[in-house]
């Protein structure tokens, strides 16, 4: 079992931040934070395993991104947020080489210039 502990990401810029650990509920969920001054501007993390119960034969990995979009002016008012939600479905029947091969095909479409594009300009694939 992975250490709840701060986990760093690399914004676009290249600055490091540091989300550290916030709670883990009832349901699993685990939290983090980043250490903004402003509580409704602070970006999270949270993610969440499930495992097979009920006969299911799949693990279940859930991960979400939260980016407030502050106002401009009043900088302490949230007027909405960017997120991404992360769900890996992991058959109890699968490899490690498949369960690594799935994370790193996610990073590399992540990183490939169709997301990119749809990130960045809001494209759609034509």
């Amino acid at each position: 079992m992975a250490a709840f502990a701060p986990i760093t990401l690399t914004n676009n810029a290249g600055t490091n931040v540091v989300f550290n650990q916030t709670t883990i509920d009832s349901q699993g969920v685990a939290r983090w934070m980043d250490n903004n001054a402003v509580y409704d501007a602070r970006r999270q993390l949270s993610m969440q395993v499930t495992y097979p119960k009920n006969g299911s034969q799949v693990t279940r990995v859930k991960q979400k991104i939260v980016i407030p979009i502050m106002d401009t002016v009043d900088v302490t008012k949230k007027l909405g947020e960017a997120y991404i939600n992360i769900e890996a479905v992991l058959p109890k029947i699968s490899s490690d080489t498949v369960r690594l091969d799935a994370r790193k095909f996610a990073d590399g479409f992540l990183m490939n210039a169709v997301s990119t594009a749809a990130f960045q300009s809001y494209e759609s694939i034509y």
